[in-house]
């Protein structure tokens, strides 16, 4: 096989089950997780996640022709999980001018802020632990080929979430 971080052929297979990004018999050597940092939305994950995937193919196809692998890149979001300050809270405490400040300090200096505070920050360590976990599964059960081999890619925020999690792996 050709190394590759990409499935073999289009990522946009047509014998790619829905909602899968690669066809079940896919034999995944690697798979490679992203942690994304703040501000992160749903279209800028799929943006950032399909950028992933193209700078790991170009990084495979240049260094890596002597190993022949598939490398699985997928992320989790960790903004959906159900950890955040109630939004009427945010609307109190933000401000009500200059739409654009708002926007920025909402996304970026909240998620920075939030994890900071004991009560979301061992909520946001312990959503990502999950959504990991999941993940990992999610290729478990889908693909059989997969190998079972799983790296972390974090930045920003999410190299911290990391950090706490990998250091503190059980809290009570």
């Amino acid at each position: 096989r050709e190394p590759s971080f990409l499935p073999p052929g289009s990522p946009e297979v047509d014998e790619t089950p829905p909602g899968l990004p690669w066809p079940k018999d896919t034999v995944i050597d690697h798979l490679l997780i992203c942690v994304h940092g703040v501000a992160m939305k749903d279209d800028s994950l799929a943006t950032y996640l399909a950028t992933m995937r193209n700078n790991s193919a170009h990084v495979a196809e240049k260094y890596m022709n002597e190993r022949p692998m598939f490398m699985a890149v997928d992320a989790i979001d960790w903004h959906h999980s159900g950890v955040s300050a109630p939004q009427d809270t945010l609307d109190q405490i933000t401000l009500q001018t200059v739409q654009g400040l708002r926007t920025m300090a909402n996304n970026v200096w909240l998620d920075i802020l939030y994890y900071t505070s004991p009560k979301y920050k061992y909520a946001i360590v312990d959503a990502v632990a999950e959504l990991l976990a999941d993940k990992y599964d999610q290729y478990v059960a889908t693909y059989p080929q997969f190998s079972g081999k799983m790296s972390l890619f974090c930045h920003s925020l999410g190299s911290v979430i990391a950090f706490d999690l990998l250091w503190h792996p059980k809290r009570k």
